[in-house]
């Protein structure tokens, strides 16, 4: 979940699902995560009212430098940002494989990071409003 303070930046940025299908990441987060990690993310989408975090029993995933989130999902792209970053720099491998889903990692320590580095960055991005 987003903090209660980044709320308003979420309400603006979950606005643009109803229409845009896929778009870049909005520009002061990509700003905070390329500060952060010195990876360009230009390359980086989000994907709006996905059906891929279902097969995870996700509200939001991150696959190579696809960003997809669910319909109706409370969660922002922060932390997902951040396992961009992590498959960017090579250290994302699967560490599970179920038939007929996607492979996945669940290695503790890069969930970890991710939450702490996505929230970084949305504490950068707030305070350069």
């Amino acid at each position: 979940m987003p903090p209660a303070k980044n709320k308003n930046w979420f309400q603006k940025f979950s606005q643009r699902k109803k229409t845009v299908p896929a778009s870049t990441l909005p520009l002061q987060l990509k700003e905070s995560i390329e500060a952060l990690s010195g990876i360009a993310m230009k390359n980086t989408t989000v994907h709006f009212n996905s059906d891929k975090p279902a097969q995870l029993s996700a509200e939001v995933n991150a696959q190579g430098s696809d960003i997809h989130i669910a319909p109706g999902a409370s969660s922002t792209p922060l932390k997902e940002s951040w396992h961009v970053v992590q498959q960017k720099q090579g250290r994302v491998t699967p560490t599970s494989v179920k038939p007929g889903h996607p492979p996945v990692n669940d290695i503790e320590g890069l969930e970890k990071a991710a939450d702490e580095m996505g929230m970084k960055a949305g504490m950068q991005k707030r305070r350069q409003h």
